[in-house]
């Protein structure tokens, strides 16, 4: 056999051996397969890291993120904010503790130091009262208490409810406090004296906000309502929401108000830190979350709705635009236009506080 025919006879060979390789792989290929991602949900299934995502579906670069202040508690439940800005307080769950979060000179970074040890578990409400003391809510049991800038713990007294969600000062300079699981609005006076003001026949008021001429909104749960105080006995409910508990009230500077709505959020029994007691079976099935606009004369109208329900959303309206929580670890803004943008802050935290300080708190 000469060397032609043995090249020959190699080069059948390997044609051979390649062609039934081809098919043997042929045979067993998986179909090719397309994804295209191009819309706002598309990209919010994922897990951002350093980007933002613009609705309707626009990747841009995040905002820089960094730490401010470190509280070793399990949550923050409540934020306040000194009159000039400068010390924020931090309310916290399961030991009712209340930390000084105190920027450092030169950084931008704080120190967070314990303020005040308080009986009860959870710190839900928190307020700087005209008279610059602070004053806070403490869940289960209802009490509430006043922290001098010294950190003298005084007991104004018990509400006789389970939960105090939020509070507020009015003119007078008493108290007036969103509490459950009954669904009341207390006046509570300096001395420890309460009156209730409403019985709503609601399970919880969860929100509560005051416009600059003293007129106070509140969200409820277990039927979602955005109302108004209209005297000390009555109010008027402003919008009834699919949705069962509104969970964040925010007053814009033309006193615009804000709503964040979620669905009944169900009790966890293994949770430790307390928690409402859920609301009694409802027709409202819808499981997206929205925001809704209310202009000062009443108008309200469904602004935003998402398809999927934030954990605990916050609102705060700055400069002409919206912030708030939106998903586990991510933050969003919406425009005067409500297009919104989203980025992710950490992927281990849920967003409880907030506050209008390029400061934003998770828990």
């Amino acid at each position: 056999m000469n060397l032609n025919q043995t090249s020959h006879k190699l080069r059948n060979f390997l044609a051979g051996w390649i062609g039934i390789t081809l098919l043997a792989m042929a045979a067993g290929a998986v179909s090719p397969q397309t994804w295209r991602i191009s819309t706002f949900n598309d990209f919010s299934d994922g897990e951002s890291e350093r980007v933002s995502i613009q609705h309707p579906g626009e990747i841009r670069l995040a905002p820089s993120i960094q730490p401010f202040a470190e509280v070793k508690e399990s949550a923050i439940w409540s934020l306040a904010a000194s009159p000039d800005g400068g010390t924020l307080y931090a309310g916290t769950g399961n030991s009712a503790k209340i930390y000084r979060i105190a920027g450092t000179p030169g950084t931008a970074t704080a120190e967070a130091r314990l303020f005040a040890d308080l009986d009860g578990n959870t710190v839900h409400a928190l307020l700087i009262g005209s008279d610059g003391a602070l004053y806070a809510g403490v869940s289960p049991g209802g009490s509430v208490y006043k922290i001098s800038d010294e950190g003298a713990v005084t007991l104004i007294g018990a509400s006789g409810q389970d939960y105090i969600w939020a509070m507020v000062q009015d003119a007078t300079g008493d108290l007036i406090l969103a509490t459950g699981d009954k669904g009341q609005i207390l006046r509570m006076a300096l001395d420890g004296k309460t009156k209730t003001l409403v019985k709503t026949g609601e399970k919880h008021i969860l929100s509560l906000v005051k416009n600059a001429d003293g007129k106070i909104y509140f969200g409820t749960a277990s039927n979602g309502w955005v109302a108004e105080l209209v005297n000390e006995k009555d109010f008027r409910v402003l919008y009834d929401s699919d949705l069962g508990e509104v969970k964040s009230l925010a007053l814009a500077p033309d006193g615009t108000l804000y709503a964040g709505i979620i669905p009944t959020v169900q009790v966890d029994a293994k949770r430790d830190v307390p928690q409402p007691t859920p609301a009694p079976p409802s027709p409202k099935t819808d499981k997206s979350s929205e925001i809704v606009k209310i202009t000062p004369d009443g108008l309200a109208r469904c602004s935003i709705k998402h398809p999927a329900p934030p954990p605990m959303p916050c609102w705060l309206p700055i400069r002409g635009c919206l912030w708030g929580a939106v998903m586990k670890g991510n933050f969003s803004e919406w425009d005067t236009g409500m297009s919104w943008t989203w980025f992710q802050i950490c992927r281990s935290a849920k967003f409880s506080a907030c506050f209008p300080a390029r400061t934003m708190v998770s828990g």
